[in-house]
């Protein structure tokens, strides 16, 4: 909700590896939220800001399209694509992974498991099939003479309102595999989304997780939004940390004060599963969209 594109400006120019001219699509965005913030397990009442501004591009020629996105000046993401009428090739020098969506824990928060497959250099293969859609993932990594693959696949499937996902990850640099189920629904002022998914580690049992998310318009302009992440506590100790089980509660309600300016009420309650006791934060910002 924080990014509206305003702007494209088309000009000209030669994209490296794309031959000859193509037209290139500029697009930019910024945001910039203030408020205050506070946490059961700290300071409450402190100003909270932050700012940041968003450019892309995309220039085609043919079947051929390639894009360099920028987040505060930093690269964020850049890619090539071949789209045919059957199918579509995405080949990411940057980065492509795969991963659980919604689903979390604190071995997860602390970046010491991956929950599918890290990012890496790798190719993308979509193929659309009216409300069917799947997609094939692989990436590998170089560790002196050896080269190592991760595999990730999946397909969606549309109906109306409904949707269906399955997604499996296979990361062999971790040895681990996992995979997500997903459900979702919409209808008029009310949207549902369930995830279910399951992690297993090199060695070990392996642990499910889930993420529940319901969003109602409460009145034109005014949303709110209630989710629920849990993690059983075998999934919670797969970096081998012996963990009770993870849980956090999110909600939020954001109302639109005048064009491109909303306010936001938030709250998050976590438990991490270390005996510690639960951790409850809240912040309200108004968040100016450029």
């Amino acid at each position: 909700m924080r990014k509206i594109m305003v702007g494209t400006l088309v000009v000209c120019l030669s994209l490296l590896g794309l031959a000859g001219m193509a037209a290139a699509d500029f697009s930019w965005s910024g945001w910039i939220d203030f408020g205050v913030t506070g946490s059961s397990d700290g300071a409450s009442g402190v100003f909270a800001d932050g700012a940041g501004i968003d450019v892309e591009a995309t220039a085609t020629s043919g079947p051929w399209a390639g894009t360099v996105a920028f987040e505060d000046f930093a690269l964020d993401d850049g890619f090539i694509t071949y789209t045919a009428d059957a199918f579509e090739v995405t080949m990411n020098p940057v980065g492509i992974d795969s991963d659980l969506g919604d689903i979390t824990c604190a071995p997860a928060e602390a970046d010491s498991i991956v929950l599918g497959i890290p990012s890496n250099p790798g190719l993308q293969l979509d193929l659309p099939a009216g409300g069917i859609d799947f997609f094939a993932i692989v990436n590998n990594v170089g560790a002196g003479d050896d080269v190592t693959f991760n595999y990730a696949g999946g397909i969606d499937y549309t109906l109306d309102a409904l949707g269906l996902g399955l997604v499996y990850n296979s990361d062999q640099e971790a040895e681990s595999t996992s995979y997500k189920g997903e459900v979702s629904y919409g209808l008029d002022d009310l949207s549902l989304l369930l995830q279910y998914g399951s992690f297993s580690p090199d060695s070990g049992d392996a642990g499910a997780g889930y993420y529940f998310e319901v969003e109602y318009t409460l009145s034109e302009g005014t949303t709110a939004l209630v989710s629920y992440i849990g993690a059983d506590d075998t999934l919670n100790s797969a970096d081998g940390v012996a963990r009770d089980a993870f849980s956090e509660i999110y909600g939020e309600v954001v109302t639109t004060l005048a064009d491109n300016v909303s306010l936001t009420i938030d709250v998050t309650s976590t438990d991490s599963g270390t005996g510690a006791d639960s951790v409850t934060a809240w912040e309200a910002l108004i968040g100016f969209s450029i």
